[in-house]
């Protein structure tokens, strides 16, 4: 897990400090108030809110985050932004004098003062509203808890923002009670805390309500749209004979409307009626419409929509999501989180129950994903491989201390002498008679000949990295004819590999072209069948087979190279 960088002691606040934190007179007495806004939302009402919110007003701009928490895309992805933190437990990397932190990083952990006093049910409101409006609001409530050894639990509690402003000339903070009191807001104070992820120059301009109220107004007028459509799914439209009055058509109507839902019309004569039915295209508009704001608001809140888009299941897709977007968020959050914690709440813990604000840890979230050591073993694999081509093959040295450095092989210690593998001895074949190919060579003369002699040392040279021998148990030299029968089976099958992959170029062209051009499995079936119109029901079943293979293979191949 990466760790922190320490901070140095003015970062940390380190100066002198009051014994404890500003809690105002009236703060045991305040709640937070009951919020009810209802807006009907259009275009020209969220520029308003902008508009607003500039000023330093965000009760419009609050009320606009409520409105598009109502949706179910915005809720799912940001409840999975930042469940995917707070499932982790954290660390706590020690602030201050080393040997004093010991204990104050013993009571968070070993006896639960993070747990009791920062519920995950806090905490999560505090980072979706950060993320959501770029501030969010806390309260302490100090309790003096006996069950944690007399310490001063901090106990935060989240405030709404309908009532947070900020005055535009002096920049100061403040927020209203139930009972309508003004309450001055100084992060940091003891009091208050206040979570602003993208800083504190106008913190509500970076917010991801700004990106996502259009979308979801989309969503909502798309949903209207398509509901009234489906109402009105068809028209019943009457045509008269020349002649009929006004009166006449006004009295038909008016019955039409009073009959309810299961009508029965009896129409004069000559008069006729007629079903007017909506097209198929319209509700495609709507659908459309709806996939394309899920899309947008999964990106705005999580880097990407892979996980979300991508059909049939993807690991490959998934990965590239969590690289792309689900860390880096995550590892954003966690720091932002374990910063405005660490100033504005753990320093006053810390200054309560220590005396000393730098003291005060700093939580550490576990962001970086385990080992996956399958890969890690593939890995090391096609190193060996190629430390093997480079060393032996191309008589390039390797410097062992970078490598083992350079690829973290710590599980390696010393290197040993590289000999090659003993060769295991193999049970002597039968007894064969001798004949004349077996009699010892005159002198001067080669055994088996210089043809078969030539032949085993080819083959022997070819081969010399690798420990042989024959089944049988014979030596390699005793029988060249083998060896000479070996060389040509491996040059034939060379041969034919090269001579096949230039033959069914063309072919595997083709079907890259129909398989790119086509728009779904029955599209691709329907261009195979006329590029073979002679294959039988059965050939045609394996070739499409193999096509949605090859392009599955090859969209694994596509994401993995845009990761």
């Amino acid at each position: 897990m990466a760790q922190r960088k320490r901070r140095s002691k003015t970062e940390q606040g380190a100066a002198p400090a009051p014994d404890k934190p500003k809690i105002a007179d009236s703060a045991a007495s305040t709640s937070v108030p009951s919020v009810r806004v209802y807006v009907d939302w259009t275009p020209q009402r969220i520029l308003a809110a902008e508009r607003m919110a500039e000023s330093g007003d965000l009760s419009l701009a609050t009320a606009l985050c409520n409105w598009i928490l109502r949706d179910d895309r915005v809720v799912g992805a940001l409840n999975a932004r930042v469940s995917g933190l707070l499932g982790l437990q954290p660390d706590f990397e020690a602030g201050g004098d080393k040997r004093r932190s010991k204990r104050v990083v013993k009571a968070l952990e070993a006896d639960e003062d993070w747990d009791e006093a920062y519920p995950e049910s806090t905490l999560a409101l505090m980072l979706k509203w950060g993320i959501l409006l770029g501030v969010a609001p806390a309260m302490h409530g100090w309790q003096e808890r006996a069950d944690h050894g007399g310490r001063r639990l901090p106990m935060p509690q989240f405030w709404h923002t309908q009532t947070l402003r900020r005055d535009y000339t002096t920049g100061q903070w403040s927020i209203r009670d139930r009972n309508n009191v003004l309450l001055p807001i100084v992060p940091g104070d003891g009091t208050w805390i206040l979570h602003q992820p993208f800083g504190d120059q106008r913190p509500w301009a970076y917010g991801l309500w700004r990106s996502l109220a259009l979308w979801v107004l989309l969503k909502h007028f798309a949903r209207s749209d398509s509901g009234a459509a489906g109402e009105k799914a068809s028209t019943g439209v009457v045509t008269t004979p020349k002649g009929s009055t006004y009166e006449q058509r006004k009295e038909l109507a008016q019955a039409i409307i009073n009959s309810g839902a299961d009508r029965q019309v009896v129409l004069p004569a000559e008069w006729d009626m007629k079903l007017l039915e909506l097209s198929a295209a319209t509700a495609q508009l709507y659908e459309k419409q709806v996939a394309m704001a899920n899309a947008a608001i999964a990106i705005c809140i999580r880097g990407g929509n892979l996980s979300t888009e991508v059909q049939d299941g993807s690991r490959a897709a998934a990965e590239v999501q969590e690289r792309t977007g689900d860390r880096s968020n995550l590892r954003f959050d966690a720091e932002t989180l374990s910063t405005t914690l660490n100033k504005q709440s753990l320093s006053w813990w810390a200054q309560y129950n220590f005396g000393d604000k730098a003291l005060a840890p700093w939580p550490s979230w576990p962001t970086e994903p385990e080992e996956d050591k399958s890969a890690r073993a593939t890995t090391v694999n096609t190193l060996a491989t190629a430390l093997k081509t480079l060393k032996n093959d191309l008589g390039y040295e390797i410097d062992d201390k970078k490598l083992v450095e350079g690829f973290g092989l710590d599980f390696i210690k010393e290197r040993t002498e590289n000999k090659p593998p003993p060769v295991k001895p193999q049970p002597p074949g039968p007894p064969q008679a001798k004949t004349k190919g077996d009699q010892p060579p005159q002198e001067g003369q080669p055994a088996g000949g210089e043809p078969k002699a030539k032949a085993a040392r080819a083959f022997t040279s070819a081969n010399d990295s690798f420990a042989l021998a024959l089944a049988s148990g014979d030596k390699l030299s005793d029988h060249p004819g083998f060896v000479a029968g070996q060389l040509y089976t491996d040059s034939v099958v060379e041969s034919a590999a090269a001579a096949s992959e230039q033959a069914l170029e063309p072919t595997l062209q083709a079907l890259a072209a129909e398989i790119e051009a086509a728009d779904g499995f029955a599209d691709l079936r329907e261009r195979l069948h006329k590029l073979y119109p002679t294959m039988s029901a059965e050939q045609l079943s394996e070739l499409v087979y193999r096509s949605m293979m090859l392009a599955e293979l090859a969209g694994r191949r596509a994401v993995t190279q845009d990761g």
